[in-house]
C-alpha cells in the first residue's frame, strides 16, 4: 500500500531522534559556541538547529551564552562584528554561532542571522533533516517562514 506523507521538519526531526542510536557513530571533535537571548525567537532557532546538529553527530562540545540585548557585553558585540551576516548598523544582534578552529589557528568561524546558522549547521552535520525533493523542501521552508512571520507579527504589537 502506498502512502503518501507530507513532509515537515518535525516529522524529520523525530525520524533524526529515532535513528541516531541506530547509526555508527563516528569520533567527532568540535567545539562550537551560540551567543542567544532567553527573549529571542530567532535565536531560538539556532539553538534548536544546533541541539538536533549535536544529537545527530553523536553530540560535540557546545556553549551557550545567553546575554542582554539591552546591555549588550563587549565579548557579544565584537563576536557579532566579526560575523558573516553582521549589520554594519548594528551593535550587535543574536544569535551569533562560532565554530572553534581545532588547530588553533585562528580560523574560527563566526556567522549572525538565525536562518544562515540553521541552514549551515544542517547543511554541515545533518545534510538530510530537510526532504530531499526541493518541492517538499520548498514546502518545509515555506511552513518555517510562515512560523517565524507570526511570531515577528506577535511580537511587534
Amino acid at each position: 500500500m502506498k502512502r503518501n506523507f507530507v513532509y515537515h521538519s518535525d516529522v524529520r526531526i523525530t525520524a533524526i531522534r529515532a535513528l541516531t542510536p541506530l547509526l555508527a557513530r563516528r569520533p567527532f571533535k568540535m567545539a562550537a559556541q551560540l551567543i542567544s537571548s532567553q527573549i529571542c525567537p530567532f535565536a531560538h532557532r539556532a539553538w534548536i538547529a544546533v541541539e538536533e546538529a549535536r544529537e545527530a553527530k553523536g553530540g560535540f562540545d557546545f556553549e551557550l551564552k545567553n546575554v542582554s540585548l539591552k546591555e549588550k557585553p563587549a565579548f557579544f558585540s565584537e563576536a557579532y562584528a566579526r560575523s558573516r551576516g553582521a549589520d554594519p548598523a548594528s551593535d550587535g544582534k543574536v544569535p551569533v554561532f562560532i565554530e572553534k578552529d581545532g588547530e588553533g589557528a585562528g580560523k574560527d568561524l563566526y556567522l549572525a542571522e538565525s536562518a544562515i546558522v540553521a541552514e549551515y549547521v544542517f547543511g554541515k552535520w545533518v545534510p538530510h533533516i530537510l526532504p530531499q525533493r526541493p518541492l517538499d523542501r520548498a514546502r518545509t521552508t515555506l511552513f518555517a517562514e510562515q512560523v517565524i512571520g507570526k511570531v515577528r507579527a506577535k511580537a511587534q504589537r
